[in-house]
């Protein structure tokens, strides 16, 4: 009688397994991109610190000759218009409180 009752209980277990499994392969691929992110730029950085010069640098040229590329100055001659570029807004006020304040009790 209990064979006939495993079809009630497999598959969620074999189905949280399964979740399990692939929740602990997808962090640490995750954790793999973070790491090699964190390294990239650490080491840009350092370039920067040190006064790297990566303006010319092979992976810019390799890029330059993607179809996709689209320089900004390409962009202005093509639309006629030039290129909008968002400003800073800086906000002096700070905003008060927008509830009223709570009168203390006395216990």
């Amino acid at each position: 009688d209990d064979d006939l009752n495993n079809h009630k209980w497999i598959p969620p277990l074999v189905g949280a397994f399964v979740g399990c499994i692939a929740m602990m392969f997808f962090t640490f691929l995750a954790n793999i991109f973070l790491d090699i992110i964190n390294t990239v730029f650490l080491c840009f950085a350092i370039d920067k610190d040190n006064g790297v010069d990566t303006s010319n640098d092979e992976f810019e040229a390799l890029v330059k000759q993607m179809p996709e590329y689209i320089q900004a100055s390409d962009v202005e001659i093509v639309t006629g218009q030039p290129i909008p570029v968002a400003s800073a807004v800086f906000d002096n006020e700070m905003p008060g409180p927008s509830a009223p304040p709570v009168a203390k009790s006395e216990y």
